[in-house]
């Protein structure tokens, strides 16, 4: 009887998407439909204005499924020049010019993150309702709970000489379900 029933329960776990072996069930992640990474061009492109995507390291894995959320907001900065720019050691520029791009930038980044997701989604007199700094808090406490949820995806040298005396990059912060997910949170904000 009891050799009955574990057939009779693998059996039904089974149809029901669960993988038993020796009672010890996992739930079977469903047949992945690999879609086209975004290439490095396109994501610059959407970071022009700034727009939604795949995380970096979902792109990096090649891991993109069918139906997967755009969980990251882009966005191009400019650094008009690095504090260290007189400086003759290129890897110091790249990596001063990288910084001050980051540092005069991540707030203009989440503030447009939350602005174009309410504006896009949002009447304009829910926009008005919105409580900015509470939805900002959420913000800023997602992405700074984790690593590599909002950084630089890739930066450019812009200077006549490509020294790093000036440099363009393209920032990235993610949100759990994306744009989906920002706008609970505003609409929550709202209440």
């Amino acid at each position: 009887m009891d050799k009955l029933f574990m057939v009779m329960t693998t059996v039904f776990l089974s149809s029901i998407g669960f993988n038993c072996h020796f009672c010890k069930c996992k739930v079977e992640k469903p047949t992945c439909i690999k879609v086209p990474v975004p290439s490095k061009k396109e994501i610059w492109d959407l970071a022009k204005e700034g727009g939604w995507s795949y995380t970096p390291q979902k792109m990096e894995a090649n891991d993109i499924c069918e139906g997967d959320e755009k969980e990251t907001f882009y966005k191009e900065y400019f650094n008009s020049e690095s504090y260290v720019a007189k400086t003759q050691v290129p890897r110091t520029k790249m990596t001063s010019c990288i910084s001050n791009v980051l540092l005069s930038s991540k707030s203009k980044l989440y503030s447009l993150m939350i602005d174009k997701t309410a504006k896009e989604e949002l009447s304009e007199s829910d926009f008005g309702k919105m409580d900015k700094p509470k939805v900002m808090e959420n913000v800023v406490g997602y992405v700074t709970q984790g690593k590599k949820r909002s950084f630089y995806y890739d930066c450019i040298p812009t200077d006549p000489g490509m020294r790093w005396d000036q440099c363009k990059c393209v920032l990235y912060a993610s949100f759990p379900s994306g744009k989906n997910g920002l706008v609970k949170k505003i609409k929550e904000s709202m209440e």
